[in-house]
C-alpha cells in the first residue's frame, strides 16, 4: 500500500511541476495570446536554424530550458565573431572574422566536422534550409552543403552585405538587403526579383515574415517599417517616421512588434497585418542599444537593456527587472532567449548567462571569462546552451 502511494505520489509531483503550456489540455482553452508554432517547410528542423530562431524574430526555443546553468562544458575557439551561431540536426555553425571562414562542429564532442574558407570579413549568421547552408563574406553569398561542399557562390554589387541573417520565405528562396534593395534569390542561386527604396535601412537590417509568408518587413531608414508583398514586390503600407534599431518581431497572428521613438520617447508598438495601431507601451530604455525583443509562448513581448521588461500581448506590464550585476553595477542586456514555457535565458555586457522563469524570478546565473563584448543569442539545443559573445574569442558550451 505504501509503495502504491509513493508512485501515486511522484507521478503527481511530474503531473504539477512540468510545463503544458506548449501542448493545451484539449478541455482547456488556450490562453488569449496564445503562440501557434508556425510551420516553415523551407527551414531545417534543427534546434535553431537561423539567427533568431524563425523568420518571425521570436527567439523562442521549442524546447524546455534547464532549471539551472551548472557549468562550462566546452569552449569552441572563435576570432571576432561578429553574428551568433546556429544549430542544424547535429553541428553548430558559425562565421569567424578577419579572415572569414565557416566552421562546424559537433556540439557534443567539440571535435570540428569542416571548415570553409569565406571572404574577408562577414557580418551575417548562417542560415539553415532543406536545401543547404546560406551565408554571406563581404560582397559574396555563399551557398554550401551539410557535408560543407560549396553549391554555388553570387557576387553582389556593393561593398559589404550588413546583415546579421538573411531571411527566408516558405519556398526556399532567401532574402538579401543592400543599398537600399531586397532580392529575392532562388535556392539555385538565381536572381528573381529585386526591389528598390531609398528608405530601406542598409545598416545590419534584419527583416522578418508574416506567419503566411506572403509578406516581409524590412526597416526603414526615415520609415520604422516597411510592408513589402514578396509575390508582387510591390509596398503595402509603410509606417513611422523614426528609423528602427533594432528589427521587427511577428507573432503568430500577424502581429507586429516595433522598439521605435515617437517625439523621441521611446516606445514598444504593436501594429496590425494593415499597419494599424494597436497599442504603444511608453519605456524607458535605450532602444539604440537594446537586445532584440522576444515573443514568449504566452504572447507576452520582452525586452530591455539595463531592465528587463515584459509586455502583455495587451500592451500591459507584466513585470519589469533591473539585472544588477554581483557588484551591483549596471548589467547592459545584450541578448534574450525564450522557451517553450517562457522561461527566458539573458546574456549581458558583463559576460554573465542569467536564467530566470517566466514571471522574471532568477533561478541561476553564471559570469564567463572572455574578452569581447556582449553575448550574442543564447541558444539551446535540447542538451546544452550555447552561449556566444560579439567579438569574442570563445563560444562556451554549457549544462
Amino acid at each position: 500500500m505504501k509503495l502504491v502511494f509513493g508512485l501515486f505520489t511522484f507521478l503527481m509531483f511530474i503531473t504539477l511541476s512540468s510545463c503544458d503550456v506548449n501542448e493545451p489540455k484539449k478541455e482547456k482553452p488556450k490562453p488569449e495570446g496564445y503562440q501557434e508554432d508556425i510551420p516553415w517547410p523551407s527551414l531545417a528542423d534543427s534546434p535553431w536554424p537561423m539567427f533568431q530562431h524563425d523568420p518571425q524574430n521570436t527567439g523562442r526555443s521549442s524546447f524546455e530550458f534547464p532549471n539551472q546553468i551548472l557549468f562550462t562544458k566546452n569552449e569552441i575557439y572563435s576570432n571576432n565573431l561578429l553574428a551568433g551561431c546556429v544549430l542544424g540536426e547535429d553541428a553548430l555553425l558559425f562565421n569567424n572574422s578577419n579572415p572569414s571562414k565557416l566552421f562546424s562542429y559537433n556540439e557534443i564532442s567539440n571535435t570540428k566536422n569542416w571548415e570553409k574558407d569565406l571572404a574577408q570579413e562577414s557580418l551575417t549568421a548562417p542560415i539553415i534550409s532543406k536545401e543547404g547552408l546560406y551565408t554571406s563574406s563581404q560582397n559574396q553569398i555563399y551557398a554550401f552543403s551539410n557535408n560543407g561542399d560549396t553549391l554555388w557562390s553570387l557576387s553582389i554589387d556593393t561593398k559589404y552585405i550588413y546583415q546579421r541573417t538573411f531571411n527566408i520565405d516558405k519556398l526556399g528562396n532567401i532574402y538579401v538587403i543592400f543599398n537600399k534593395n531586397i532580392y529575392k534569390i532562388d535556392s539555385k542561386g538565381i536572381v528573381l526579383n529585386q526591389f528598390h527604396d531609398n528608405d530601406i535601412d542598409d545598416a545590419f537590417n534584419t527583416s522578418a515574415f508574416s506567419p503566411d509568408g506572403n509578406t516581409i518587413y524590412v526597416q526603414g531608414k526615415n520609415s520604422a517599417i516597411i510592408s513589402i508583398d514578396i509575390n508582387s514586390f510591390n509596398i503595402n503600407w509603410k509606417y513611422g517616421d523614426n528609423s528602427l534599431y533594432i528589427p521587427p518581431v511577428v507573432d503568430s497572428y500577424g502581429n507586429i512588434y516595433l522598439l521605435t521613438k515617437i517625439n523621441s520617447n521611446p516606445v514598444l508598438i504593436s501594429l496590425d497585418k494593415n499597419g494599424t495601431v494597436k497599442w504603444k507601451f511608453e519605456h524607458s530604455q535605450d532602444i539604440e542599444a537594446s537586445s532584440y525583443p522576444v515573443i514568449t509562448k504566452y504572447g507576452d513581448i520582452v525586452f530591455g537593456f539595463d531592465t528587463l521588461f515584459s509586455v502583455s500581448y495587451k500592451g500591459k506590464l507584466k513585470w519589469k527587472k533591473s539585472l544588477s550585476t554581483r557588484s551591483n553595477f549596471k548589467n547592459p542586456i545584450t541578448s534574450i532567449t525564450t522557451d517553450k514555457c517562457g522561461n527566458l535565458l539573458v546574456g549581458t555586457e558583463s559576460h554573465e548567462v542569467i536564467l530566470l522563469d517566466k514571471e522574471g524570478n532568477e533561478k541561476s546565473r553564471i559570469e564567463l571569462q572572455t574578452y569581447g563584448k556582449g553575448a550574442l543569442p543564447i541558444i539551446y539545443s535540447g542538451k546544452s546552451i550555447i552561449a556566444p559573445f560579439y567579438k569574442g574569442e570563445k563560444i562556451f558550451i554549457l549544462n
